[in-house]
């Protein structure tokens, strides 16, 4: 995990509520957040890396397997 942190805005009564739980399990209000939102994340699926080639990088592939008779062009 990165040492970088940002701030998030939550409102007073959910805070209280946190605090409470937090409490009663003998940990902090950031280290139950932390432990919600990591299983949280863990269910979604990361997203698909971005493409890395030009247009003309794939028309130039795909011309070169058509070439050579892998797909129809």
């Amino acid at each position: 995990m990165s040492d970088e942190e940002t701030m998030i805005y939550i409102p007073t009564e959910l805070h209280g509520r946190l605090e409470r739980l937090a409490r009663s399990n003998g940990s902090s209000i950031r280290e139950l957040i932390l432990d919600a939102l990591t299983n949280l994340t863990a269910s979604v699926p990361a997203q698909a890396v971005a493409d890395e080639y030009s247009d003309a990088e794939r028309d130039e592939v795909a011309a070169r397997l058509a070439s050579l008779g892998y797909i129809d062009e």
